[in-house]
């Protein structure tokens, strides 16, 4: 499969689409991750149950979706996904009672396309262990960078997410600010809370980002 871009200088990370053959092993990358994170930070003990339910929201929204990973050598070592909403909720309405028409209404928008954005995990360890040429910040803003791109298919383009404290003062460093539009509650064992990004802010953002790459 070929990347998506490749760097003379980190010539052994490529960022690659994910395919349908591969969701399995995404996921399951993203769950080992959440569950080293979140039990050493918060204590969160992972099951299996979810898991599969992180399996099943994943085939769920494949179709819809922009799934991403970075690898060095073929092993993942961080991914992130975008998702475009067609019949299906997202979780910031069924876990977090967030109205999105409502929302939207609040905000302004007319008739925007509504993205979620989610699956952000770095295997840090991995990447400290190895003493990789490149960061995890670095990472990030590549997968999100390639994420958001997705949304400048359509005119209109909103992203909601859940985000936990660290992806939320993550985005804020990298100059991608998050609007909390709700109340915060315990996901996948992390304090989350629902966040809102402006069409306006993606946009800067993506100028930003790729006039200083």
């Amino acid at each position: 499969m070929n990347a998506l871009y490749e760097d003379e200088v980190l010539k052994n990370i490529t960022f690659q689409k994910i395919q349908k053959n591969e969701l399995n092993q995404f996921t399951e990358f993203v769950f080992k991750s959440y569950s080293f994170h979140y039990n050493k930070k918060y204590k969160w003990r992972s099951t299996s149950k979810d898991l599969e339910e992180m399996k099943y929201q994943d085939k769920l929204y494949f179709d819809n979706s922009f799934y991403v990973k970075c690898s060095y050598e073929n092993q993942i070592i961080g991914t992130m996904k975008i998702s475009l909403q067609k019949s299906q909720q997202f979780p910031i309405e069924y876990e977090f009672g967030i109205d999105l028409e409502e929302l939207i209404q609040k905000k302004e928008i007319s008739n925007p396309k509504i993205w979620h954005l989610g699956r952000l995990a770095i295997d840090t360890k991995f990447i400290k262990n190895n003493n990789l040429p490149i960061t995890s910040k670095k990472i990030i803003c590549s997968l999100l960078n390639l994420c958001l791109l997705q949304t400048k298919k359509y005119e209109q383009s909103i992203i909601i997410a859940e985000s936990d404290n660290l992806i939320f003062q993550i985005f804020h460093e990298i100059g991608l600010e998050m609007e909390i539009v709700g109340d915060i509650q315990n996901c996948l064992g992390s304090p989350t809370y629902p966040v809102f990004i402006s069409q306006e802010k993606i946009s800067n953002w993506l100028t930003n980002y790729n006039i200083h790459e």
